[in-house]
């Protein structure tokens, strides 16, 4: 009996840490093989901020109006760690009225003119609605936590290298 309510607990622990879904793809539970057989896809080669592979999905196999591109990116246990797509930048307001209505709002930048961006936490996970000021486009990236800190890891050793060279020339 107590075996029975430990796996409960943890069944229950474990669905409440989902990560988001979105276009039929959990964040941080969905693996390669239920993702090939959800979607025809073409092989994109390794990310470098993950170390795992990833894929382009034609935006004509999702029905959602307005999109233009789907990249997903899995870790190196092949799970997925990141969803990008981009949209046309008309869909900002819909899509952000969306996203408002169903993630807590982190950060909100929507000026009158300029880039609008919007940040959304849930479980783990980050999504970011940016739509550059001078672009026809705007980007909806789905990523989990781990990803985004990887990421940003990446970018600050970068910019310190740079930063490094540039002095090193003077």
């Amino acid at each position: 009996m107590k075996f029975l309510l430990a796996l409960l607990a943890t069944l229950i622990s474990l669905s409440s840490v989902a990560g988001p879904s979105v276009f039929n793809l959990n964040l941080g539970s969905t693996d390669i093989t239920e993702f090939k057989k959800k979607y025809k896809h073409r092989y994109l080669g390794f990310n470098k901020y993950s170390q795992g592979e990833m894929y382009e999905i034609s935006p004509n196999k999702i029905d959602f109006n307005g999109l233009k591109e789907v990249t997903v990116i899995f870790d190196t246990k092949k799970v997925l760690v990141a969803v990008l797509s981009t949209f046309n930048k008309d869909k900002f307001d819909y899509l952000e009225s969306g996203l408002s209505n169903k993630y807590q709002v982190k950060s909100r930048k929507i000026p009158f003119v300029g880039d609008k961006l919007v940040e959304y936490q849930h479980e783990g996970s980050f999504i970011l609605l940016d739509a550059p000021h001078m672009s026809f486009e705007l980007s909806l990236n789905y990523l989990t936590t781990d990803f985004m800190d990887s990421f940003e890891v990446s970018k600050s050793q970068k910019d310190k290298a740079r930063k490094n060279k540039e002095i090193n020339q003077l």
